[in-house]
């Protein structure tokens, strides 16, 4: 992986937490809900065809280059990367959800936002939802 991709990706997610930390009060979120992140996370990797594959190469790409890796973080990257609220996520249909992501891996493709893991190349999107399978996974 390239020193411009890491570093972009380094300044994405830097940005994005920072939006997130000065935002979190508008992400629909009950902290009573003892569902929460779990449910959301199960929302996204339904959209995941084989999620042992999927895992493997979340696994071997936060060893490469490891996020804020808890999954509240990523679910919350998600929303914000899809331009979604958590509450969104919650309710938005598997269909759409799963046009959504496809249309957001595409987008990172035509923006160079792209990283490589054992020879793939890989949307940002599908790195951070491969990355929480491997959360789920080793949970």
């Amino acid at each position: 992986m390239s020193t411009a991709i890491t570093r972009r990706l380094a300044i994405g997610l830097l940005v994005g937490f920072s939006v997130l930390q000065s935002r979190i009060g508008s992400f629909g979120v009950d902290p009573d809900d003892g569902g929460f992140p779990r449910s959301l996370t199960n929302r996204l990797l339904g959209t995941v065809s084989n999620l042992d594959s999927a895992a493997e190469i979340g696994r071997q790409y936060l060893d490469m280059e490891p996020e804020p890796g808890s999954e509240l973080h990523l679910v919350h990257r998600f929303a914000l990367d899809l331009g979604l609220s958590v509450r969104d996520i919650r309710t938005i249909g598997s269909d759409a959800l799963g046009s959504l992501i496809k249309d957001t891996v595409r987008e990172d493709f035509r923006n160079d936002r792209v990283g490589s893991v054992d020879g793939w190349i890989l949307s940002h999107t599908e790195l951070r939802l491969y990355s929480l399978a491997a959360i789920v996974r080793a949970a």
